[in-house]
């Protein structure tokens, strides 16, 4: 649908300014033709069907549909009151209780923070950023979590004779503890210029840019957890390496470089050996999680793909007798489509920048006189790939969705700074690891004396 100054004025007209800002916010996908704002299965704001969208809105082209072209910069003068949302209701209570201009003001600045909120969520919510599908979401009230649970089963089943009492099965307890979580935000706002030049395209930019800026940070900070550059598994209060290459009480990081399908089949061999760590249990992992680099997407994507694999001699070989077979992939359909991340393979590239070494993600060990170049880095990143159950190994601690608040400005910060209102938005949480077993972190590239 086509947004014009004629069409708004109508609608402003016949439906008032109640009328106006539901039915907005419904035409840009916020809310439903009763004011209801569209919500996942977790609460969080979704946007729905768009007729229009936010960028085709001119921010002064609405303004005088609303305030009429004489009146724009008077309106936008004069501070609105802070009218509280209520879900279903838009404005606080109606036409008749708002005085005045406050009506029309407060229309305004409820519709141009709903073309804000359509970019922010848009933008916070680009495919792009894998957070969301790397951890399952734990809604909290803590500021830390203490994860109870039991361990695995052991075989301590007896028999039982005849008049004699059942044996009892002692439960061993058992407890992970998350980071403390940390609250992050960002605001927007929106002046008088911004309206009265028409800076529409540079107001919903900004508005884009200061939403990606919350995004990027969870998925650093997730990513960080995830490929074992940040190592904060703490089981029964003692703190762990997430990723373990030898000894210790599981082993899920292995050299492994990305070539066919046999790679694939190790890391079901290194799950099939996870145990429970009380008890010595086997561990049932789900393992159909995959994430690469982009220099190996393509890969990734023709050993899933493939419908036929040869096993046998080469072509060059001159060996006879050499067994040569033909037959169906053995991995196929057995993993999803592969997670793949730009920002991953930044922060590893990054970690292979670090002067201190872990022991784990094998940074530079420059107490040792080694030194890695562009290209090393570089190798050493696109060679990393991670396999397994990922929302079993990792969580996401929320205190705070992502939130959108809107703010009317005093008559102070209004005349100081020019201000029609602000968009705060913050979010509060943080990832954790809550069982390292259920992913393995495969190595194409070891970091030893070899490569430098």
């Amino acid at each position: 649908m086509a947004f014009s100054i004629d069409y708004a004025r109508r609608m402003y007209a016949d439906r008032g300014p109640v009328g106006f800002v539901r039915s907005m916010h419904s035409l840009l996908g916020l809310r439903n033709a009763k004011g209801i704002k569209h919500r996942d299965a977790e609460g969080r704001p979704v946007l729905e069907s768009q007729t229009i969208r936010p960028d085709s809105v001119s921010l002064k082209a609405l303004a005088t549909a609303i305030f009429g072209e004489q009146n724009i910069e008077r309106r936008l003068s004069c501070p609105a009151p802070q009218i509280a949302e209520l879900e279903g209701d838009v404005l606080e209570a109606g036409n008749d209780i708002v005085p005045g201009n406050f009506a029309d003001i407060t229309a305004y600045n409820e519709t141009v923070a709903g073309l804000l909120e359509v970019k922010i969520l848009e933008a916070y919510n680009r495919p792009e950023f894998l957070a969301p599908q790397l951890a399952t979401n734990i809604p909290s009230n803590k500021v830390q979590e203490k994860f109870i649970g039991v361990s695995t089963p052991a075989d301590a089943a007896q028999e039982r004779k005849p008049g004699q009492q059942h044996p009892r099965a002692q439960l061993t307890e058992r407890y992970v503890t998350t980071p403390i979580t940390k609250n992050r935000a960002n605001a927007v706002d929106v002046t008088r210029e911004a309206v009265m030049f028409d800076l529409t395209r540079q107001v919903m930019e900004h508005a884009e840019l200061v939403s990606q800026t919350l995004a990027l940070r969870k998925e650093y900070l997730m990513l960080d957890v995830v490929l074992g550059i940040s190592n904060s598994y703490t089981y029964d209060g003692t703190s762990y390496y997430t990723y373990v290459a030898s000894g210790g009480n599981w082993v899920n990081v292995v050299n492994n470089d990305l070539t066919d399908w046999t790679c694939l089949d190790t890391d079901y061999v290194l799950f099939s050996k996870m145990v429970d760590q009380e008890t010595g249990q086997p561990i049932s992992v789900d393992a159909r999680d995959l994430l690469v680099m982009p220099g190996r997407r393509a890969l990734m994507d023709k050993i899933l793909s493939d419908t036929q694999v040869r096993q046998g001699a080469a072509a060059s070989t001159t060996v006879v007798g050499q067994p040569l077979g033909y037959g169906k992939n053995p991995i196929s359909g057995q993993w999803g489509t592969p997670l793949v991340s730009q920002y991953a393979y930044k922060r590893l590239v990054d970690a292979a920048s670090d002067s201190v070494t872990d022991g784990l993600i094998e940074k530079i060990n420059t107490q040792n006189g080694y030194s890695w170049s562009a290209a090393q880095k570089a190798a050493y990143a696109s060679g990393i790939w991670l396999a397994g159950n990922f929302k079993k190994a990792f969580v996401y601690v929320e205190n705070l969705p992502l939130t959108i608040t809107r703010a009317a400005p005093t008559s102070y910060e209004m005349a100081d700074r020019g201000l029609v209102f602000s968009m705060f938005i913050d979010e509060m949480g943080i990832p954790a690891i809550r069982e390292p077993r259920y992913v393995i972190r495969n190595q194409g590239f070891a970091a030893t004396t070899a490569n430098w």
